[in-house]
């Protein structure tokens, strides 16, 4: 972001020139990716979900895809989710006629 009609920029104090709310933003991604973020959606209310509900379906997608291959415990710790959701995940793909029980011992 050094562009020449930008060098006004570097007096910008986020403790003392931002709200609250971009001082949390710039916290965790920095000052010029939250000026692109503003820049990008001026005006505009951006919500961000919890990630584990955004990426929920892919921890899913690779819970059966890895299913056959790794231990129930090892798809938790890999995931997230518990040993619990991990057997239920596989017991909803034997029923809807994937694989049987006895291909995961």
């Amino acid at each position: 972001m050094e562009r020449d009609d930008l060098k006004w920029l570097a007096e910008l104090d986020p403790e003392t020139d931002l709200n609250e709310h971009y001082r949390d933003v710039v916290a965790v991604i920095g000052l010029e990716a939250t000026l692109k973020l503003a820049a990008a959606f001026p005006s505009i209310p951006v919500y961000l979900a919890n990630p584990h509900y955004i990426l929920k379906q892919v921890k899913v997608r690779y819970v059966l895809k890895h299913g056959k291959k790794l231990t129930p415990r090892r798809l938790a710790l890999d995931t997230g989710f518990s040993e619990r959701m991990i057997y239920k995940l596989l017991e909803e793909k034997e029923e809807d006629g994937g694989w049987k029980q006895e291909s995961l011992i």
